[in-house]
């Protein structure tokens, strides 16, 4: 399941008619039978408006960061915190903990994967972008850890 197939569903619940626009799919069919849902469907996930983009199936997950961003993770990390080659893959089964890095070794895999990552956000407009926030605002936001100066 994901986050993007939360308001197909809630549409469908309601029975809405849903806007001209709209990606990700109705769960509904998933609830109608409680056991069948999901199995092989892989999930995706985005970090933010940074091009880096992951995908999990069949026991492996895949990291994709094309223009090999350093991603800024936490509040005050000095640089290089949390780096990210620009292709990582990691056998789930084996290694939960995301220790080593087995891209280069299934090429074919990673070919896959980054396949289904270009199909699945390829023609979405993103809608987000920076905004400016009132100084207040970020000053709560920072008491609380979420935004850095």
């Amino acid at each position: 399941v994901e986050l993007i197939d939360v308001a197909p569903t809630l549409y469908e619940l309601l029975a809405l008619p849903p806007p001209a626009e709209q990606h990700g799919k109705s769960l509904v069919p998933y609830l109608a039978r409680p056991g069948g849902g999901g199995r092989g469907r892989p999930a995706f996930s985005e970090y933010g408006n940074a091009p880096i983009f992951t995908v999990l199936h069949d026991g492996w997950k895949l990291v994709h960061n094309p223009e090999d961003i350093d991603p800024y993770c936490f509040p005050g990390a000095p640089p290089d915190h949390y780096p990210l080659e620009a292709v990582e893959l990691y056998d789930l089964s084996q290694d939960s903990d995301e220790t080593t890095n087995r891209a280069a070794d299934h090429p074919a895999r990673v070919a896959r994967m980054t396949e289904m990552i270009r199909q699945r956000f390829s023609g979405l407009v993103r809608r987000g972008g920076e905004q400016e926030l009132p100084e207040e605002l970020k000053k709560q936001l920072e008491a609380l850890g979420y935004v850095a100066r």
